[in-house]
């Protein structure tokens, strides 16, 4: 059942991508968290998927959050319910010493929760080729949670986007 719920949500709040989430609940890899809020029908409004990751450099690794999968009911929009959310997942990473977050999305939206746009280039596994690949992505945001500065170089996130 919740299965079934969490789909449709998704399909609603991304249509353009209702390809992927009407057939299975994340878009390229299973989340190892969620964070949902269901209204008192037991109807869903708000979702963040979380990915653990260990992300290296050419100097270092550090675990790191993944973000993915954002999204509040339209009726449910501008209440503050992102920063709410995000909020608790930032403090969940850093209770449990993570160095960073990342995700994808509107600077505009993820700047007050205090993203900064991440203009590394990155490696990842390109699902469609199969291929890894080293690309940037002006979508793609960091947030430093502890006392490690976000590094320089290329930053592997060791598997798919999120």
């Amino acid at each position: 059942e919740l299965d079934e719920k969490l789909r449709q949500f998704l399909v609603h709040c991304f249509p353009e991508t209702a390809h992927i989430f009407s057939k299975q609940r994340f878009y390229h890899e299973p989340p190892q968290f969620r964070w949902c809020i269901f209204d008192e029908n037991g109807s869903l409004i708000a979702h963040v998927a979380l990915h653990i990751k260990k992300v290296k450099t050419e100097f270092a690794s550090y675990d790191m959050g993944g973000i993915a999968e954002v999204c509040v009911h339209t009726d449910f929009r501008q209440q503050g319910i992102t920063r709410m959310l995000l909020k608790q997942i930032l403090d969940y990473l850093r209770e449990r010493g993570f160095a960073f977050a990342m995700l994808f999305g509107d600077l505009k939206i993820y700047s007050s929760s205090g993203f900064k746009p991440m203009e590394n280039k990155f490696r990842f596994f390109d699902q469609k080729s199969q291929e890894w690949r080293i690309g940037n992505d002006p979508s793609a945001m960091y947030l430093e949670l502890g006392q490690a500065n976000w590094p320089d170089g290329i930053i592997d996130i060791c598997g798919p986007t999120f």
